[in-house]
């Protein structure tokens, strides 16, 4: 449980960092203005990356959890 709580709340900071990124680029709040489109277009290429981060690693939160916790019931021998 100590890396599993820290990794979900991370996880969902940056969840929401990307929703945030998402609706800036929908129009729906404030972005930051830049020159042209010739600007806009790499600094969106090199941000994208960042908007799946936060979902990565809640996906690999869940897969460490899984991994780590007791088995439940008795083992049998196969």
């Amino acid at each position: 449980m100590a890396a599993i709580v820290p990794a979900v709340i991370g996880g969902l900071l940056l969840t929401a960092v990307s929703v945030w990124m998402v609706l800036a680029w929908a129009g729906v709040v404030d972005r930051m203005a830049y020159e042209n489109g010739w600007w806009q277009a790499p600094a969106m290429v090199c941000i994208t990356p960042i908007a799946l981060w936060g979902p990565t690693v809640l996906a690999l939160a869940h897969a460490y959890h899984r991994r780590r916790r007791p088995a439940r019931g008795p083992r049998t021998p196969s």
